[in-house]
């Protein structure tokens, strides 16, 4: 009762809070991982005149901006989820971020965080979605104007209550989302452009795997499907009937029932393919658990007083599931199947560059529809884009999409991604959304020149100005370790076990160049986590992207220390200078808890290979500790994982063979069979199960196992061959066996000489009773003489006697004298 009443009291409070509310939030509270400085906000705001709603806003600084002011010199990227009735927390914890939700489900640091080159503002909106506040229902928009009415109001208050005026605008800003917020930000921003005061310095949009123009995405649907093989005929013409019907719904105007079709038509879908998710096609089951566990975790005490949001406020993470349909959900229903917002799409095209991409393993908003009603976009180079070719999008050597460019507009598919590209493929998304920004923004805006000359670093007199404004940032919590960027740069960031290639030169105070790489032929290649240099570096080169060109300030305690460098003619506790720019780096290789299942899988494969190579060259205990080790990273229970499982037990189960470890051989062979994959794979464990029990003399086991191994491929030489081989040690054995108990029976217990008694002369009185004693005595000598050879002899006739089909099986393995060496490593 108590708590009741503290909720109503919240409530009531909430109500009547009619002022807009900021809060600065300490980054360490959130995560040990972040820097200590970094600049983070929260708060909720008004969506229009004398309102009781609010939007809830979560606003993360640039990782590499410790104060407002340096906020400004970076781009600012506002996030948007969809839904309708999706919080953005979904983006912000699943990709984009500075903290991931893991699979473990706990809190970690996201290494490709977008927020480690913007600031980053994640809103939950409209009203009534995540941390937001609708008042009353009725407050609730139902259509996009009103959305976007509610938004810019809110987003003008937050300017203006947190003094962000200079950011909104200095940073240039960009408005992107996901899913049905290909509706929101085009509608958003076109309000943003048609106001008469300029709210944020708008620069561009982005959209990913967006829900824009209805009528294109629904058609391609059934088609993605079928042509992927993920449907049949028939089930594509059941399909089609409900596409169909949702098609006819919206020429008619029938909006209220398209939301409930696309419904149908996906959990049709499902169904057929045994539960796939239609979000991205290679998985199963949906993400609805890990969802659910995000949503206890934001809904909690602990994660509402560290954004010091309400605790009345009940945060959903989604409001469009099947079974639970939200209000926000329910007022915008109708909205789903209506083509409105193309022509805003349009106009801000005409201003400003749109980047559009699509993960293509989405069966909902497919790439071929996005795709058709992309090339329907009017603009100025209409025509040249659609007769434009996909070019590929490189990274690390590897193909992980494919793009087209023309004029304002870029098109990109990611390659093994779904619906939601920031959460199946971070990084590879982060380099492309770099590459946007870099190319098709940048290029037309006057960027920072060069401050070193490559040949000797030396500063530009040009840029003294700039350098004195630019303030230093503290890398770490002491200011051991200072740096201010002179040339941004893009992608990754390299960590410990990155080996980096560098360009350095380090001065001391009184300006004395003590170290440089710049008269080597090649950069200096650096490998993070060795301190190979001095701490300072390591400290440095993890804040650092590729291209990236810096000025360092670092302390005694994190270069030569008290101790200096009589070599470089370092002086004891001397402060240092450096001129650093890295141009490039190779990731060093992920921790296992950091891989995913399929990530383990491949890392399997390649540590199999490494054993094979191991094996062949006879080191048979090293190649046995890494089968080991690669079986430690099998988790995929799918077909193709077990077949890995059981390849690499087979492996281990010939190793300890050569290893002469005959029972671990055996239970390696064991464990491949209880697997159930392929027969060629359980004729191998069958038959390398056979040889170690060969050779611990468990014969009729090798021999019932040769004979399974026989029956699933009566060709194989190696089978044949063994099979004669365990029958003929099989009747050696009897032979022996029959020799022993041969002697056994035959042997004398005493000698009979020793204990013989004295021979007594008594007078023979033949008698009927003494007659027949004696023939009893006889009878029973004879039968002690001849029972033991009886014995003997029904025993050899009884292993000399063998059924007819064994014989005829005998033979027929017999024919074959061909013999196949046994399998190595390599095989499986």
């Amino acid at each position: 009762m108590y708590l009741q009443i503290i909720a109503i009291l919240n409530l009531l409070t909430l109500s009547y809070q009619f002022e807009p509310v900021c809060n600065k939030i300490l980054s360490k509270q959130i995560h040990d991982s972040l820097p200590v400085n970094q600049y983070i906000l929260s708060g909720q705001f008004p969506v229009k005149d004398n309102s009781h709603s609010y939007l809830a806003f979560i606003f993360y600084g640039s990782q590499y901006a410790s104060n407002l002011q340096q906020l400004n010199n970076y781009n600012t990227i506002v996030w948007f989820n969809g839904g309708p009735g999706t919080s953005s927390q979904l983006g912000n914890y699943f990709g984009l971020g500075p903290i991931n939700f893991n699979e473990k489900e706990k809190l970690e640091k996201n290494q490709y965080s977008w927020n480690t080159r913007f600031n980053m503002l994640f809103v939950d909106q409209p009203i009534g979605v995540g941390y937001s506040y609708a008042y009353t229902k009725d407050e609730i928009p139902n259509n996009l104007d009103e959305i976007a009415s509610q938004f810019n109001y809110a987003l003008k208050s937050f300017i203006q209550k947190c003094q962000l005026q200079e950011l909104s605008k200095e940073s240039k800003w960009f408005f992107a989302g996901e899913s049905y917020a290909g509706k929101y930000v085009p509608a958003i921003v076109y309000d943003l452009l048609k106001q008469q005061e300029t709210i944020v310095n708008v620069q561009g949009v982005i959209l990913g795997n967006p829900w824009t123009e209805p009528i294109s995405i629904i058609s391609e649907m059934s088609s993605y499907a079928f042509n992927l093989g993920l449907i049949d005929l028939q089930e594509r013409q059941k399909l089609d009937k409900i596409l169909l019907k949702t098609l006819i719904n919206i020429k008619n105007n029938e909006f209220s029932k398209i939301a409930d079709n696309i419904q149908t038509y996906l959990i049709e879908l499902t169904k057929m393919n045994g539960g796939m998710n239609y979000y991205n096609i290679k998985k199963y089951g949906s993400y609805a658990k890990q969802n659910q566990k995000l949503e206890s975790y934001l809904n909690s005490e602990i994660a509402k007083n560290l954004f010091k949001f309400p605790l009345a406020v009940t945060f959903k993470l989604t409001q469009n599931q099947i079974e639970q349909q939200g209000d926000v959900y329910l007022a915008l229903k109708d909205n789903v199947g209506q083509n409105d917002v193309i022509n805003k799409l349009e106009y801000i095209i005409s201003k400003f560059p749109v980047f559009i991409y699509n993960g293509q393993n989405d069966a909902l908003c497919t790439n071929s529809g996005t795709q058709r009603w992309v090339n329907r976009i009017k603009y100025q180079e209409t025509t040249e884009f659609i007769n434009s070719n996909f070019t590929t999008i490189q990274f690390n050597n590897k193909t992980i999409g494919y793009q087209k460019k023309v004029g304002n507009l870029g098109f990109a598919i990611i390659n093994d991604a779904g619906h939601q590209v920031p959460r199946d493929k971070p990084q590879e998304l982060f380099t492309i959304i770099n590459g946007f920004i870099d190319k098709l923004i940048e290029k037309s805006i006057s960027r920072k020149i060069d401050i070193f000359e490559l040949k000797n670093f030396s500063v530009c007199s040009s840029h003294q100005k700039y350098l004195m404004e630019t303030e230093f940032t503290n890398l770490i919590e002491d200011g051991g370790v200072k740096k201010r960027i002179i040339q941004e740069g893009q992608g990754d960031i390299p960590i410990d076990g990155s080996r980096c290639k560098i360009l350095y030169k380090g001065t001391l105070d009184d300006g004395t160049v003590f170290d440089s790489s710049l008269d080597k032929e090649n950069p200096y290649k650096y490998t993070i986590g060795r301190e190979e240099l001095i701490k300072g570096f390591d400290i440095a080169l993890k804040s650092m992207k590729i291209g990236e060109k810096a000025e360092l300030k670092v302390t005694s305690n994190y270069g030569y220390g008290d101790e200096g460098d009589t070599y470089k003619n370092v002086p004891k506790n001397a402060n240092l200078t450096y001129e650093i720019e890295l141009i490039n780096f190779k990731q060093a290789k992920k921790k296992r808890w950091e891989m995913t299942p399929e990530e383990k899988h491949q890392e399997a494969i390649n540590k199999r290979t490494k054993g094979t190579a191991t094996f062949k060259q006879q080191n048979y205990k090293e190649a046995q500790k890494i089968y080991k080790n690669a079986l430690s990273y099998c988790e995929l229970t799918t077909e193709e994982g077990n077949e890995l499982k059981a390849s690499l037990q087979l492996n281990l189960s010939i190793c300890c063979y050569q290893l002469e470890e005959y029972k671990d051989s055996i239970d390696y062979a064991k464990k491949a069979l209880d697997l159930k994959t392929n027969q060629q794979q359980k004729l191998k464990a069958l038959y390398r199960k056979a040889l170690a029990n060969i050779k611990i003399a468990e014969l009729e086991e090798a021999l019932a196992d040769l004979r399974e191994a026989f029956k699933i491929d009566s060709t194989n030489s190696a089978v044949i061959e063994e099979l004669s081989r365990v029958k003929q040690l099989i009747k050696e054995a009897r032979i022996k066996e029959k020799e022993i108990y041969s002697k056994l029976f035959q042997q004398k217990l005493y000698d009979e000489s020793e204990i013989e008694p004295k021979k007594i002369e008594i007078k023979e009185t033949k008698s009927e009773n003494s007659s027949c004693c004696d023939q009893n005595e006889k009878n029973e000598k004879i039968e002690e003489e001849t029972q033991p050879k009886t014995t003997i002899e029904n025993k050899d006739a009884q292993i000399q006697e063998e059924k007819p089909e064994e014989r005829e099986q005998s033979k027929i393995e017999n024919n074959d004298n061909n013999k196949i060496v046994e399998e190595s490593a390599t095989s499986a």
